[in-house]
């Protein structure tokens, strides 16, 4: 992958700012559909206070039925959503959301861990020409405050590239105890059930695998780093998360194919 340009950077930024203004939209949308209840509720109260005398017209009847709709509508729906929650137990997501988090979260993250790694490749290889090409008689003292930048700089895209690498397993660790229903095996329900490749799948975690095991290689960059050993262990800990998900996955898988 090709390390990204502004633009790009830009573009992925205006990608969140549009998913948060979706959030918002949603959320408008639960608001709008609790103040119809309470405009409904008003409406049912007049409604059955007036079918209780006796000049009532059948109007009041079609009203009060009509209103009664409403409200089995607004109320059940959530309802529903209640029950299917309490079902999966402490599944936080459902099998249509992790699909699209493995879509727009989890691979966007595994993507940017890539690109930051690869930005790491490329300026450790400029050090390295420019210490190959550099005079011996040259003073040491002109170059100390270069230096320390350089190596600020890779430090940044050796943390940056763990930062997302660890988002992603987090993303990621749900698909365990779900993974025969949002991993497609066959053609057929890959297209039908909109699930995910397996082939994706199994790229994807190739892919965080070796980024991870590439970093470690890199790790005496961070020698001069007070918080150097807090860094090193929580890669190796989400490393060990993502090797007991792929297991887990793979037993699943196995057992449902």
């Amino acid at each position: 992958m090709k390390k990204l340009s502004p633009i790009e950077w830009q573009a992925f930024s205006q990608k969140k700012q549009i998913e948060k203004i979706t959030h918002n939209l949603e959320s408008n949308v639960s608001f709008q559909l609790s103040a119809v209840a309470e405009v409904v509720l008003v409406i049912f109260g007049t409604a059955l206070s007036s079918v209780f005398d006796e000049k009532a017209s059948t109007i009041w009847y079609t009203i009060l039925a009509l209103s009664v709709i409403v409200l089995l509508i607004s109320f059940v729906k959530p309802f529903c959503r209640w029950i299917q929650k309490m079902k999966t137990g402490n599944d936080l997501l459902s099998s249509r959301e992790f699909i699209d988090s493995f879509d727009n979260d989890i691979c966007y993250y595994v993507m940017m861990a890539e690109s930051y790694y690869s930005m790491l490749l490329d300026k450790t290889r400029n050090v390295s020409e420019d210490k190959a090409t550099s005079q011996i008689d040259e003073k040491i003292e002109s170059q100390t405050n270069d230096k320390k930048i350089e190596i600020s700089v890779l430090q940044f895209y050796f943390i940056e590239t763990s930062y997302y690498l660890n988002k992603a397993i987090m993303c990621l660790q749900p698909i365990y105890n779900m993974s025969d229903k949002v991993i497609g095996q066959e053609f057929s329900e890959i297209v039908s059930k909109r699930m995910i490749a397996i082939t994706r799948y199994k790229n994807v975690c190739n892919l965080i695998q070796s980024i991870y095991a590439s970093l470690n290689q890199s790790s005496a960059l961070l020698s001069d780093m007070p918080d150097k050993d807090l860094i090193i262990s929580t890669n190796n800990h989400y490393f060990e998360c993502l090797n007991t998900i792929v297991n887990l996955s793979n037993h699943n898988l196995k057992q449902n194919k």
